[in-house]
């Protein structure tokens, strides 16, 4: 379990729910999106908002392939590096170092700050009571 990554995870939500929705890029409600039509060659951070999953996935370098899902909504479900394309979700539980069920709970698109310190809490109480990471 990649402690460090999660406790940075932490922080950027609790930073990012501090600016407020205008200025906020996290969206728990969406792997990726964006209200503009994506620019090649653009920042994918800028204007988009993100899930705990998708900031990972841009942490770790990875690029988002938009499609349209609504009018003038693009979202993104997977993303690509180097020729290759992955699933933001299955990235993501990688880079953190969780199962499927940990991952499942804490990339819920309903988990608020709370909820997604909580998580984290419990995930990394529990790898330090084994004294394993």
């Amino acid at each position: 379990m990649n402690i460090e990554l999660l406790d940075k995870v932490v922080v950027w939500v609790e930073g990012q729910a501090a600016l407020g929705t205008d200025d906020s890029h996290w969206y728990q409600g969406s792997w990726w999106s964006r209200k503009t039509a994506p620019v090649e060659n653009a920042d994918p951070y800028c204007g988009s908002g993100m899930c705990v999953a998708g900031i990972v996935a841009h942490w770790a370098g990875w690029v988002p392939v938009f499609r349209e899902d609504y009018p003038d909504v693009w979202i993104a479900d997977v993303v690509t590096k180097k020729g290759q394309t992955r699933h933001i979700s299955a990235l993501a539980r990688e880079e953190l170092g969780l199962n499927q069920g940990q991952a499942d709970r804490l990339f819920d698109g309903g988990n608020g700050v709370t909820r997604i310190r909580n998580l984290v809490e419990e995930f990394t109480a529990t790898v330090n009571q084994e004294g394993t990471q």
